[in-house]
């Protein structure tokens, strides 16, 4: 009994980030606008000491802002998928953390469909996905890599 409730509080964070993608997923168009705005706008107020004329191009750094979170939201849910899966001797906690991740993305953009002035993006889910690879991948060789120098250290 002790064992099952240890195994399950692995899966408290990737559970609240889980919670966290909904909450945003389930902001109404105006809402989740006003948001993004309100962060491009931040950053904007960095990238205009270096790129002078960046506010031209603020539709551009609006999506590029937007997209971006949609990769760095599932990048960091591929990464806490892993161990809780490792914990339970799933045989392939990678590929099943990749899998659960493309299947949240998808229910995430077929949730949006039923948010006014939302839309589910096949692009999204693509963008999601290899958000969430890219964490995996670096977690499978960054990995390896790490511990290859440690033992030439040795």
């Amino acid at each position: 009994m002790l064992k099952n409730v240890s195994k399950l509080r692995h899966w408290i964070l990737p559970i609240v980030w889980m919670g966290i993608i909904f909450m945003f997923s389930h902001q109404p168009a105006t809402q989740s606008s006003k948001i993004s705005s309100s962060v491009t706008e931040k950053v904007l107020q960095v990238i205009e000491h270096i790129v002078p004329n960046a506010r031209e191009e603020i539709d551009w750094w609006h999506g590029f802002i937007r997209k971006n979170a949609h990769f760095f939201i599932y990048f960091v849910l591929g990464g806490l998928l892993v161990r809780p899966l490792k914990r339970q001797d799933t045989k392939k906690p990678i590929l099943m953390a990749f899998i659960i991740s493309v299947l949240y993305a998808i229910s995430d953009e077929t949730h949006q469909l039923f948010i006014e002035g939302r839309s589910g993006q096949i692009r999204d889910v693509l963008i999601d996905s290899f958000g969430a690879l890219t964490s995996l991948m670096l977690y499978k060789f960054g990995g390896k890599y790490v511990r290859f120098f440690d033992e030439r250290r040795r």
